[in-house]
């Protein structure tokens, strides 16, 4: 997972920060239906 994750940085740096967004962002949600 790491080398495709690096490989998408390199290609895409925007795509990853919005990932990482929506990650927190279900982490958040997950957290307060908990």
């Amino acid at each position: 997972a790491a080398a495709p994750t690096l490989d998408l940085k390199t290609a895409n740096p925007w795509l990853i920060l919005s990932q990482d967004q929506a990650s927190v962002r279900f982490r958040r949600q997950t957290a307060m239906a908990t």
